[in-house]
C-alpha cells in the first residue's frame, strides 16, 4: 500500500507534467517530454545564475583557507530558498490536502499517509536547495580540485534538504495554526505574498553587494559566524571535509527529523481534519440599500477581483509600483531633479520633456493592472448565470471596463501629480499628463476586453490558468509595452517641434480616438460576441 501512496504523491506533485491545466486533458508523451525539457532548462538557467554568485565567493575564500565560510554562506542561501520555496506547498499538501478524509476512510495507517506526504516535501526540498547547493558544490570542486573532501558536499545534497524539510514542516505547521484562526484567508494570503515579494526583491538587489562585502571582510564575517552561527559554522566545516563536523551535522539533522516525525504523528489528524475554526459570523439586522443595475454589476466585478488572491496579485500589483514611484520621487526629489534637469544630455533633444518620462512610467505601471484581460474567462462554466440575469451584455462589459479604469485612475492620478510636482511641471502640463494616462488606461481596458471576448477560456480547472497562463494576458502585455514606447517616441518627436504641452495634447487626442474606435467595436459587435459565449 505504501508503494501506491508514493505513486499517488508523485503523480500529484508532477501533475503539470502529465495533465494540461488549461484543458484538463492528459498530455501526450511528446507533450510530457517537451514540458520536462522546459523544466530542466529553467532549472539549469537558475542554477547557472547561482553558479555566478558562488563564483564571487569561492576562489577568494578558498585561497584564504576559509572554504568552510563559503559553504556556510551558500548553505544559508540554500536553506532560505528551500524553506520559502516550499513552505506554502507543504501547508497545502501536508496539512490541507483535499483527499485527507478520503484516505483516512480507507484501511490505511495515518503514519503511511504522513510518510508519503513527507517524502513529497523532502523531494521538493531537494529541488529548491539543490538549485543553489549543486552549483556551489560544482564550483568548489573546480576551485579546490579532487580529493576525499569533495564527498561530503555531494552527500549534503541529500542531507541538507532533510533539515530544510524539518524547517518547512515546522513553518507549515505554524501557517496551519494561523490559518485555522484567520477568518479572511484571502487577505492573509495577499499579505503573506507581498511580504515574501518584498523580502525577495530586497535580498535580490542587495545580494551582489553583500557577497562583495563578505569577500572584503572575510575575517570579521568568519568571527561572527563562529560566535552567532555555530550550526552553520559546523555545516561549513562538514562540507569542507571535516569528518567530525560532518558526523555531528548528520546526527543533529537525523535527531531533528525523528522529533518532527514524532510530533507529526500526534498532531496530523487534528490539523488535517479541522482544529480550531474561526468564529461564525453573527448576523445583525440593518437597513437594506438598493443600488442601480450598473452599480450592482460594478460591485460584482469588484468582489470577484478582490475575492481572488491570484487575480488581485497578478492583475493589480501595478498599483503598488505607482505608490512606490510617488513615494520614491518625494524621498529622492533632489536626485530626480538632477536627472530631469540634465535629461537633454542623456537623450538628445529631450530638454523640458521630463513630464513625458513621468507619463511613460505611469503608463508602464498601470499597464500591469490588466483587469479586463481575464475577466470574461474567469466567469468559467458559470457564465450562464450572468446570461440569465435581466441585464444587457453592454452593461456587463461596461462594468468590467469601469473597474479597470477606476482601479487605475486614482493611484495613477496621485502618482502623476506628485511626480510632475517634483520635476517642476506647471498645472496645465500636469492636467495633460493625467488626461493622457487616463486615455491610455481606457485603451488597455478595451484591448484586454476585446482579446478575452475573442479568445475566452471557460474550461479551466484552476483560475491561475486564465490569469497567468493565458495568451490574452501575454498579448495585452506586449501591446501595452509597444504602446508605451510609441507614446514616449511620439512625445519626444512632437515635443522638439511643438513643445511639451502641445505634444501631450496631440497624444491625448490620438489615444482617445483609438479608445473611441475600440469602444465602438465593443458596443456594436463585442456585445453580440459575448451573448454567444457559453
Amino acid at each position: 500500500m505504501m508503494k501506491v501512496l508514493l505513486k499517488k504523491q508523485f503523480l500529484e506533485m508532477n501533475q503539470a507534467l502529465f495533465r494540461n491545466r488549461k484543458t484538463g486533458q492528459m498530455r501526450s508523451r511528446a507533450g510530457t517530454v517537451g514540458f520536462l525539457i522546459l523544466f530542466a532548462f529553467l532549472f539549469i538557467s537558475i542554477a547557472t545564475a547561482f553558479y555566478g554568485y558562488a563564483d564571487l565567493l569561492c576562489v577568494p575564500l578558498v585561497e584564504q583557507g576559509k572554504g568552510w565560510l563559503y559553504f556556510a554562506l551558500m548553505g544559508l542561501m540554500a536553506i532560505f530558498i528551500g524553506v520559502f520555496g516550499s513552505v506554502f506547498n507543504t501547508y497545502a499538501g501536508l496539512y490541507k490536502a483535499k483527499d485527507t478524509e478520503l484516505l483516512l476512510a480507507m484501511p490505511l495507517r495515518p503514519s503511511a499517509i504522513i510518510a508519503s506526504r513527507m517524502l513529497g516535501v523532502y523531494v521538493m526540498s531537494i529541488l529548491f536547495t539543490g538549485i543553489i547547493w549543486i552549483p556551489a558544490t560544482v564550483r568548489y570542486i573546480v576551485a579546490a580540485g579532487r580529493g576525499t573532501g569533495i564527498v561530503f558536499p555531494i552527500l549534503l545534497i541529500f542531507i541538507l534538504p532533510l533539515f530544510v524539510t524539518v524547517l518547512t514542516c515546522l513553518l507549515g505547521w505554524l501557517v496551519a495554526q494561523v490559518a485555522s484562526r484567520v477568518r479572511n484567508k484571502n487577505t492573509a494570503t495577499i499579505v503573506a505574498t507581498l511580504v515574501f515579494l518584498a523580502v525577495y526583491y530586497v535580498v535580490y538587489f542587495k545580494l551582489n553587494s553583500f557577497l562583495q562585502s563578505v569577500v572584503q571582510n572575510a575575517d570579521s564575517v568568519a568571527s561572527v559566524m563562529k560566535s552567532w552561527g555555530y550550526p552553520m559554522y559546523r555545516l561549513g566545516l562538514a562540507a569542507a571535509g571535516d569528518p567530525v563536523s560532518f558526523a555531528m551535522t548528520l546526527a543533529v539533522i537525523v535527531i531533528l527529523f525523528a522529533l518532527l516525525c514524532l510530533v507529526m504523528s500526534r498532531s496530523f489528524l487534528k490539523l488535517s481534519l479541522g482544529g480550531k475554526q474561526a468564529k461564525a459570523a453573527v448576523y445583525r439586522e440593518k437597513p437594506l440599500r438598493a443600488s442601480s443595475t450598473n452599480a450592482t454589476l460594478l460591485k460584482r466585478e469588484w468582489r470577484r477581483f478582490t475575492g481572488s488572491s491570484i487575480y488581485l496579485l497578478n492583475c493589480g500589483l501595478g498599483v503598488l509600483f505607482l505608490i512606490a514611484a510617488a513615494v520614491a520621487a518625494v524621498i529622492k526629489a533632489d536626485a530626480v531633479r538632477m536627472v530631469t534637469d540634465n535629461i537633454g544630455s542623456i537623450i538628445p533633444g529631450a530638454d523640458g520633456l521630463a513630464p513625458l518620462v513621468v507619463l511613460a512610467v505611469i503608463c508602464m505601471f498601470t499597464g500591469l493592472n490588466m483587469i479586463t484581460a481575464p475577466s470574461i474567462s474567469l466567469e468559467g462554466k458559470g457564465i450562464w448565470l450572468i446570461h440569465s440575469m435581466p441585464v444587457s451584455a453592454r452593461q456587463v462589459l461596461t462594468a468590467k471596463e469601469k473597474l479597470h479604469v477606476l482601479f487605475n485612475m486614482i493611484p495613477g492620478t496621485v502618482c502623476a501629480v506628485v511626480c510632475c510636482a517634483v520635476v517642476g511641471a506647471d498645472v496645465l502640463t500636469v492636467l495633460l499628463v493625467v488626461l493622457c494616462a487616463l486615455a491610455f488606461n481606457c485603451v488597455i481596458a478595451a484591448i484586454g476586453l476585446i482579446f478575452d471576448l475573442k479568445r475566452p477560456n471557460l474550461n479551466w480547472t484552476n483560475e491561475a490558468t486564465p490569469v497567468k497562463q493565458s495568451l490574452t494576458i501575454f498579448l495585452v502585455m506586449m501591446i501595452e509595452f509597444i504602446l508605451t514606447c510609441a507614446i514616449l517616441f511620439a512625445g519626444w518627436l512632437l515635443g522638439r517641434i511643438l513643445g511639451i504641452r502641445l505634444a501631450l495634447l496631440v497624444i491625448t487626442v490620438v489615444v482617445g480616438a483609438v479608445f473611441l474606435l475600440l469602444q465602438h467595436w465593443i458596443v456594436r459587435r463585442g456585445t453580440a460576441v459575448f451573448e454567444t459565449i457559453s
